[in-house]
């Protein structure tokens, strides 16, 4: 066995590790391992450490099946922005199709883990990012989707707090402002809410 074939297999070690702690699929787990394998070779197998080649072909699977999950959520032992340069130089070296993720399947989420919150906050605020699609080019879908929560609950004359939606997305305070302010500002002035049950 080369050096190459064992941190192949460290790679898919580490792939079936965090696959088992995201609670993905086996099916996800051999999209991840085959990407990965595509991509390698002799030149790039050592460039980065295992894990992080692992998390950056996990990423891909999740943004080619659009799943509510952010490089926050896979990890937590190696920088973000080292999983994101794995991530890519894997999407664009094979090519693969991994599109920006859909800001709504986070409003699901931030509904999900905020306790108590009315179903109608997350409807209008899939809505305002429907009729704002200017204010969420290039901007991170789980950043624009806690934004548009923000501003749907002031909308809406509830109390969620900031804090409490950057707990459910793993997005700042601050970021949380810069959104919502882009939002608000590019809300059409014909924007309705629906009629109060």
């Amino acid at each position: 066995m080369t050096a190459t074939d064992d941190f192949q297999q460290q790679v898919h070690a580490e792939i079936e590790t965090h696959v088992a702690r995201l609670h993905l699929s086996t099916e996800d787990a051999a999209l991840a391992k085959s990407l990965y394998d595509q991509y390698l070779t002799p030149a790039n197998a050592f460039s980065r450490p295992a894990g992080v080649f692992a998390l950056g072909a996990i990423y891909a699977v999740i943004r080619v099946h659009g799943y509510g999950l952010t490089i926050r959520d896979l990890n937590t032992e190696y920088d973000k922005d080292h999983i994101i340069r794995a991530f890519q130089g894997l999407v664009d070296d094979l090519a693969v199709d991994a599109p920006p993720q859909d800001p709504a399947v986070f409003i699901d989420r931030i509904a999900r883990d905020i306790p108590g919150v009315d179903e109608t906050i997350g409807e209008v605020a899939k809505r305002i990012v429907r009729e704002c699609p200017q204010a969420t080019v290039g901007k991170r879908s789980a950043a624009v989707a806690a934004g548009a929560f923000y501003l749907a609950a002031k909308l809406e004359d509830k109390t969620i707090t900031q804090r409490r939606i950057a707990q459910a997305v793993d997005v700042s305070k601050p970021t949380i402002t810069k959104r919502y302010q882009d939002l608000e500002a590019k809300l059409p002035a014909a924007f309705e809410l629906p009629p109060a049950e």
